[in-house]
């Protein structure tokens, strides 16, 4: 296992690391947090003409990192007829639209899905459909304060040292950007420096 010195990092990667640092400090591992996130939209559906009902269908895949409660929002404007059917069910009916200017419900979604929706009016007329999931956060294994933060090569980030629970500042986990988890990780000969090193092959 090699290391080298610190390497210049983009703008972007520094201020990732400052937003991790900031949300990684004082940490105590109580349980993942839950942030909802788009997997769909919001994508505006308008009607550009005054003939028959128009029909829009989307087909969208779900991130294996998010996961449900989804939650479907339909902003209404000035729509009185339409229509929303997600994978053959219909979700939202036309006298859903003469309640509200909003439409809020919970629905059921696979990797794969595919939303169709239906809309009659006046020219002009239009509806803004998202869908939201949640994705579980993990915690650090670790509560610590004071410890750095690198991002990898592979995308996860490091984080060593601090001070916290007796071990803690010769300790250090990676957070993975894919799986949002934090897991153990050693340093070479368990010692870690207050600069931060990427590790080549840690």
């Amino acid at each position: 296992m090699t290391s080298s010195l610190p390497r210049p990092v983009a703008t972007a990667s520094i201020a990732l690391i400052a937003m991790l640092g900031a949300f990684f400090i004082s940490i105590a591992p109580t349980g993942a947090a839950q942030q909802s996130r788009v997997v769909f939209g919001p994508e505006v559906f308008a009607r550009t003409g005054n003939g028959p009902v128009s029909v829009w269908t989307r087909a969208f895949n779900v991130p294996p990192n998010v996961s449900a409660p989804f939650t479907l929002t339909v902003l209404v404007g000035s729509a009185k007829d339409a229509s929303l059917t997600l994978n053959g069910l219909e979700v939202v009916g036309k006298t859903d639209f003469k309640k509200t200017a909003q439409i809020t419900k919970t629905v059921a979604l696979s990797q794969s899905n595919t939303l169709e929706i239906s809309l009659s009016g006046q020219a002009g007329t239009a509806i803004t459909v998202s869908i939201n999931g949640v994705i579980n956060l993990g915690d650090l294994t670790q509560a610590r304060t004071g410890h750095t933060a690198t991002l990898m090569a592979d995308g996860s980030v490091l984080i060593a040292g601090g001070d916290g629970p007796a071990g803690v500042g010769m300790s250090a986990e990676r957070f993975s950007a894919v799986n949002l988890t934090f897991s153990p990780t050693e340093v070479p000969g368990r010692r870690l420096m207050a600069d931060r090193l990427v590790l080549e092959d840690l």
